[in-house]
């Protein structure tokens, strides 16, 4: 995921994937509207491996640290799940969360503070590509999208 800078190798693009703040309805309703960013730092958080969410919208940006203020996992799953129960709130990409916020499942907050970001596979130049290799680019790039919402 991001910008290949200054590179010999060839990117081919899957999807541009969105980050989203969530949480369910219950938790919303418990903690009230988070509708800016600094109010997250009292906030219950789930968490990955990314413990510095940096929040940018138009008009504003700002940088969370988190020090333990909440749950810690190591899957996108169970921290989508966390959120599913009302634990508190997540960040995930939208290929996490899309058909939960669709179905009013979860809430997006601080939809202002959403960031794109490019999602692609990065190979060899084909003089140097194994021609699986290059099948398995083409297949990829026209099915990605149906294959990665089968894995979730």
């Amino acid at each position: 995921m991001g910008n290949l800078v200054d590179s010999n190798l060839i990117v081919s693009p899957l999807r541009t994937v969105a980050t989203k703040y969530v949480a369910s309805h219950d938790f919303i309703q418990k903690h009230g509207q988070v509708t800016n960013p600094r109010q997250l730092e009292n906030l219950p958080l789930i968490y990955g491996s990314v413990k510095r969410w940096s929040l940018i919208s138009n008009k504003d940006k700002y940088t969370l640290h988190i020090h333990n203020n909440g749950i810690h996992v190591t899957s996108g799953r169970v921290m989508k799940q966390a959120a599913l129960a009302g634990l508190g709130i997540t960040r995930l990409v939208d290929i996490y969360v899309e058909s939960d916020i669709k179905n009013g499942n979860l809430v997006e907050v601080l939809s202002d503070y959403t960031e794109t970001t490019p999602l692609s596979i990065i190979s060899l130049p084909v003089k140097y590509q194994l021609k699986r290799i290059n099948s398995l680019i083409k297949y990829l790039k026209q099915h990605f999208n149906e294959l990665y919402l089968e894995m979730l």
